[in-house]
């Protein structure tokens, strides 16, 4: 049994890049029992055999296992920088329009919000142009039938939405035709890449929380085909938990308000070093870099609260009106990239408040993104301690771990962060 388990993996991967290390082995197994149980199986090297020998099968699974949660306007962010820059050079793309691309579009929430985000704000329609791919042909079938229940509408940005782009049919909402003809959709592979014949060719991409269920080698393929398809000047936004991955001879940080954001890496001709990577934490937070950590770290550190320390010096209105402000400031400034004003705030928050979990886990974030892990590492385990079931704390430990080397920890925590999640 092990042996046909080990063997499903192994497909998987190869397949569809899903790593079972990363989205942990009771995942793999509830994908397979529910195949099990369609076919009316009950031996795991039964089914094994029979993924070789018929291949509607194996369709089927890698359809189970690609399926994800997803539901319109999740996260808008990304749309308003979309907006701003067709908005600023509307005369070059009333010529050549916006290229987007939403990958993986999943059952289509994503890039039909992108459309109507553009066209409530009175972008004209000839002014982009959406292409949606995934590998699930069963998602991208929901997709372009534009039908869609209750589930899809969970967000508060969505309702407002409804009347103007959707017409209400036997408790379903269809979408109407003027959001349909702005996307095209496409079954494409982000790890196969010939089948990404767009060289150059996207203004933007949105490649968000895939990135997080491939193993680092299956990441580097990924990222080197959405560095080929990506304009010189164009803008890749991934997952807030994916920004550790990011191989900084490809991409770097955009910075300031657009923190959730890459764009290409090219290095100046008199320079040879890799310009810092500032992550962006919280609502953005990342997760480790791909690189093994420095074994060089700085001296423990047993608390970090300073009394000296003040909020910094500047505009007033930018100074927090309560103690309790201070961590929100800072998560703010964190998420502009301003990582040193970041800690004093959360510092002077720890000071006034105690420790708390996410004032300990915003501190991790900054020091990780410093490159000085071993005061990151300590930060999450205070954080986990106050709270053991914080998710991001437990999968951000766990990812910074595994970079440094310690697989069997990273293994432990990523199995409690899987409890966490589904408790």
């Amino acid at each position: 049994m092990d042996t046909s388990l080990n063997t499903i993996k192994q497909l998987l991967k190869r397949e569809i890049g899903l790593d079972a290390t990363t989205v942990g082995e009771a995942t793999i197994k509830k994908i397979l029992d529910q195949r099990m149980r369609a076919c009316k199986l009950h031996n795991l090297d039964d089914y094994s055999k029979l993924l070789i020998t018929d291949k509607s099968e194996l369709t089927a699974l890698l359809e189970t296992a690609v399926i994800p949660e997803t539901w319109f306007f999740r996260d808008i962010r990304p749309f308003s920088i979309i907006l701003d820059c067709i908005r600023n050079n509307q005369a070059k793309y009333a010529i050549n329009p916006c290229n987007i691309l939403s990958l993986p579009c999943s059952t289509g929430e994503e890039p039909y919000s992108i459309a109507m985000y553009l066209l409530q704000e009175s972008i004209p329609a000839n002014h982009f142009r959406i292409k949606a791919i995934d590998i699930s042909r069963q998602s991208l079938d929901i997709a372009e039938q534009g039908y869609y229940g209750n589930n899809s509408f969970r967000g508060l940005t969505a309702p407002n939405y409804i009347d103007r782009f959707f017409t209400h049919q036997n408790g379903q909402y269809v979408v109407n035709n003027n959001v349909r003809q702005c996307i095209t959709f496409e079954r494409v592979n982000v790890l196969d890449a010939s089948s990404l014949p767009y060289t150059n060719y996207f203004d933007f991409i949105l490649c968000r929380n895939l990135l997080i269920y491939f193993d680092i080698s299956t990441k580097m393929v990924a990222f080197n085909n959405l560095h080929n398809i990506l304009k010189d000047d164009g803008v890749l936004f991934i997952g807030h938990s994916e920004f550790g991955a990011v191989p900084r001879d490809l991409f770097s940080n955009t910075g300031s308000d657009k923190a959730f954001g890459l764009i290409k890496f090219t290095p100046a001709p008199d320079k040879v070093t890799t310009p810092p990577f500032i992550p962006s934490p919280i609502r953005s937070s990342p997760t480790p870099s791909k690189k093994s950590p420095k074994k060089k770290t700085p001296p423990a550190v047993d608390t970090p609260v300073s009394p000296e320390i003040s909020p910094p010096a500047g505009n007033t209105q930018d100074q927090p009106e309560c103690v309790q402000d201070y961590l929100h400031r800072a998560q703010q400034l964190a998420d502009e990239g301003k990582m040193h004003d970041a800690e004093e705030y959360c510092l002077r928050h720890i000071e006034k408040n105690g420790g708390q979990c996410e004032s300990f886990f915003l501190m991790a974030l900054i020091n990780e993104s410093a490159g000085k892990y071993k005061m990151a590492e300590d930060f999450y385990r205070k954080a986990i301690y106050l709270n053991p079931k914080h998710y991001h704390s437990l999968i951000h430990l766990a990812l910074l771990l595994e970079n440094m080397g310690d697989k069997k920890s990273a293994i432990l925590l990523k199995q409690r962060a899987e409890r966490a999640l589904n408790n």
